[in-house]
C-alpha cells in the first residue's frame, strides 16, 4: 500500500513539471557552452584513445601466443609482424571542419542627403549588373539637372550671337555635368551580378553621404567557406594546401578548394584559429551565403614510400629489414611526414622489401632468423 502512495506522489510530481520548467536552465548552458564542448570533445578523444590501445593490446596479445605456440613445438625462431614496403598514394587529411559559405561582400553606399524612397528588390533576390536596386528622392537633384539644362541652352544661344564667351560656355557645360551625377547618384546600382546581403536602412530613412545602405554579395567573385581549426593543429595549416568541401546544398559533389588564408590569431573563449578556404569560380551561380559547409583540408599529398610508426626501433631512424634468408637487419632509414599511424621513408629501404612490426615487442635482434606471416601493406587514409 505505501508503495503504491509513492508512486502515485512520482506520478503527480511528473505531471507538475512541464517543459517551460527547462527554461530557467537556458542561461546557465549558454554561459557553460563552450566549456561543454571541451568536455565532449575530451570524451570522444579519450574513446579514441581506448579503442587503439585495445587494437594494440590485440595485436600484441596474438603476437605473444604465437610465440608461446612455437616455443612449445621447439621452435627457435621469433615469430614477428612484418609490413611490406612499396610507394604508394600518402594523403594525411584533418577532416570534419564545419564551416559556412561566404560571398564578396560589399557595401553599397548613398551618394546624396537624401531620403531613401523605394528598394526594388528583397534580401536574398539575384540581380544582374547594373540594375537599379533602391532610389532616393530625386526631387531637388532633378531640378539642378533641368534648371542646368536651361542654362546651358540660354549660354549657348547668346554664344552663338556673341553674346558669352566660350568660358562661360564651358562653365555652364560643367555644372550641366555635375547636376546629372548628383541626380544619377540617387540610383543605387549594383556594380556586379550577385545577390542584395542585409539590408541596413529602412525605406523613408536619410541617407546621408556615405553612409551604407545594403550589404551586396557578388557571384562574379569566388566564394570562401569560413571555417577553424583547433589550435594545436593550426601549425600544420599552410596556404595553398588543398582542401575538399560538401555543400548540403550540392549532394554528391565533392568540390576542390584551396586554404586561401590562416588567421594568426586564436579565439580566446574556443581556442580556435580562423581558416577561410577558396571554392572554385564555376561553383559561383550554384552558392548563397551562409550555406552550412563540412572541410577536409589535406596537410600532406605524395607518391612515397610508407612505414608504420610501430617499425621504428625505439625512438632512432631505425628498422629490422627481413632479407630472403628470413634473418633480420637493422638498418638506418631517413624520415620524412610523419602522419597519426604512418610515417614517410625518404632514404634506406627499396620497394618490395620486408620490415618487422613492433620489433621492441617481438624482441628483433641483428642475424636473428624470423618466422611470419602474411606481410602487412599500406592502408589509405591512415
Amino acid at each position: 500500500m505505501a508503495m503504491k502512495i509513492e508512486l502515485r506522489k512520482v506520478s503527480w510530481n511528473m505531471k507538475k513539471f512541464k517543459a517551460k520548467d527547462l527554461k530557467k536552465y537556458i542561461p546557465l548552458v549558454k554561459q557553460y557552452r563552450f566549456h561543454l564542448v571541451g568536455v565532449i570533445g575530451g570524451l570522444l578523444l579519450l574513446l579514441v584513445g581506448l579503442s587503439w590501445w585495445n587494437k594494440q593490446n590485440s595485436d600484441n596479445q596474438t603476437m605473444e601466443a604465437k610465440q608461446q605456440a612455437a616455443g612449445e613445438k621447439g621452435d627457435s625462431q621469433k615469430y614477428v609482424q612484418v609490413f611490406k614496403v612499396k610507394g604508394v598514394h600518402f594523403q594525411d587529411v584533418l577532416p570534419g571542419l564545419m564551416g559556412t559559405v561566404r560571398g564578396s561582400s560589399l557595401e553599397l553606399k548613398g551618394a546624396q542627403d537624401e531620403k531613401l524612397n523605394k528598394y526594388h528588390f528583397k534580401s536574398g533576390d539575384f540581380v544582374k549588373r547594373g540594375t537599379v536596386i533602391a532610389e532616393q528622392d530625386h526631387t531637388r537633384t532633378h531640378a539642378r539637372l533641368v534648371q542646368a539644362q536651361i542654362n546651358l541652352k540660354r549660354k549657348q544661344a547668346l554664344f552663338d550671337v556673341g553674346g558669352a564667351s566660350q568660358v562661360e560656355l564651358d562653365e555652364a557645360q560643367e555644372v550641366l555635368n555635375i547636376a546629372k551625377k548628383d541626380y544619377e547618384d540617387t540610383f543605387i546600382a549594383a556594380p556586379k551580378d550577385g545577390y542584395l546581403g542585409e539590408v541596413l536602412l529602412q525605406e523613408g530613412e536619410l541617407v546621408n553621404r556615405q553612409t551604407p545602405v545594403l550589404y551586396f554579395v557578388s557571384t562574379e567573385d569566388s566564394f570562401v567557406v569560413e571555417t577553424s581549426v583547433i589550435e594545436r593543429r593550426v601549425r600544420e595549416i599552410k596556404v595553398d594546401q588543398k582542401a575538399q568541401v560538401t555543400i548540403d546544398s550540392l549532394p554528391g559533389v565533392v568540390i576542390d578548394g584551396r586554404v586561401m588564408s590562416v588567421s594568426p590569431e586564436v579565439t580566446t573563449t574556443s581556442r580556435m584559429a580562423p581558416v577561410k578556404i577558396e571554392l572554385p569560380v564555376k561553383y559561383r551561380l550554384k552558392l548563397r551565403p551562409g550555406l552550412s559547409a563540412v572541410c577536409s583540408i589535406v596537410l600532406y599529398d605524395r607518391q612515397t614510400p610508407v612505414i608504420p610508426k610501430t617499425c621504428l626501433v625505439g625512438d632512432k631512424e631505425k628498422v629490422y629489414v627481413v632479407d630472403g634468408k628470413k634473418q633480420a637487419h637493422i638498418r638506418d632509414v631517413r624520415l620524412g611526414y610523419e602522419a597519426r599511424d604512418y610515417v614517410e621513408v625518404l632514404q634506406g629501404l627499396n620497394e618490395g622489401e620486408i620490415v618487422v612490426n613492433r620489433p621492441d615487442y617481438a624482441g628483433a635482434q641483428e642475424n636473428a632468423t624470423v618466422r611470419f606471416g602474411q606481410a602487412e601493406e599500406y592502408k589509405e587514409g591512415k
